[in-house]
């Protein structure tokens, strides 16, 4: 049953001074200045630095920042096994991958990452890790899969979901040396966002199932099952992910076949539910993206038949206004 809070909101309460921590939503009245405030979020997209090679279908570090990302593989016609690194600022380039491809899952972070899956001219299983200067090549995941999500860092990583080929509803789980098998999604699905949560708390988001059924639905994993979770305002596929599993934004992809379907929607998740959040500055599909709910980046993907160096910031932020009564 709801509450009175939940139905109405916070009430407005008379002080004599602007509270030292107020809460998102609260509204008071400050007996000494004769004004009304209240906590307001603003949140926008604004561009960022370019990346040096225009590509989509890229994996991107999972427990990154704002300012401190990293982005390989890809495609741009061909397999690529680039790495670039962003401070935030701009991007440069660093030691490539040892097998170029793209459409595999990323996790960690720019100094200790990993990369798992693909395609490399077949779908495959194979695992490289970063430790901030080189990959090495490392033990294959049980399943060869591409387009599936992965979160984590490099030594607890979860990857679920993807093409093997078929729609898959495995979840591995590696431990810096091995893979071992995880709960099964309810939904076998490919094209999931990933990078959102850890091993032990991740949400999976939207995806694709057969013939071309575009998904709006959630599931959260809690170390060992997937339940069910909220329901995207916008089913999407191939979209970027930020954040944890009860804080987090997905971002971009295509809500259906073919263009001009690719989107800009953005999307925010709080444990709970899904609602809209600014949208991007240029809808694309494959795009991906690391950060937080409240500091989020976005680069690369396919704005239409074509391959971008756009990158985005995303920015939240809870401030304080005056109302404004006439």
């Amino acid at each position: 049953m709801a509450t009175y809070r939940e139905i109405v909101g916070l009430k407005v309460k008379k002080r004599s001074s602007d509270p030292s921590n107020p809460v998102m939503g609260e509204m008071w009245y400050n007996a000494n200045t004769g004004v009304i405030k209240g906590v307001v979020s603003i949140s926008a997209w604004a561009s960022g630095g370019a990346l040096n090679t225009a590509r989509d279908e890229g994996a991107s570090s999972q427990n990154g920042l704002q300012t401190a990302a990293l982005y390989f593989g890809g495609y741009d016609t061909s397999n690529k096994n680039v790495t670039e690194e962003y401070n935030g600022t701009s991007w440069t380039a660093k030691n490539t991958l040892g097998t170029a491809r793209f459409s595999g899952a990323g996790a960690g972070t720019t100094t200790a990452a990993l990369y798992s899956g693909g395609y490399d001219g077949s779908i495959t299983g194979k695992v490289e890790e970063f430790d901030g200067t080189n990959w090495a090549e490392q033990t294959d995941m049980s399943n060869a899969r591409m387009n599936q999500g992965g979160c984590g860092i490099q030594t607890a990583a979860l990857i679920y979901g993807g093409d093997e080929p078929a729609d898959s509803n495995k979840t591995e789980l590696y431990n810096g040396s091995s893979w071992t098998a995880g709960g099964t999604l309810s939904t076998a699905r490919s094209h999931v966002a990933g990078g959102i949560g850890t091993s032990t708390a991740a949400i999976c988001v939207g995806g694709l199932t057969p013939p071309n059924n575009y998904r709006n639905n959630t599931e959260e994993y809690g170390g060992s099952s997937w339940t069910t979770g909220g329901t995207l305002i916008t089913g999407t596929t191939n979209q970027g992910g930020a954040g944890i599993s009860t804080n987090a934004i997905v971002f971009g992809g295509t809500t259906a076949p073919g263009t001009p379907n690719y989107t800009a929607v953005t999307q925010g998740y709080d444990g709970t539910s899904w609602s809209t959040r600014p949208s991007l500055a240029t809808a694309r599909n494959y795009i991906s993206g690391t950060g937080t709910a409240a500091a989020a980046v976005a680069f690369g993907g396919n704005p239409s038949s074509s391959y971008t160096t756009a990158t985005e910031e995303f920015t939240a932020a809870a401030v304080t206004q005056t109302v404004g009564v006439s």
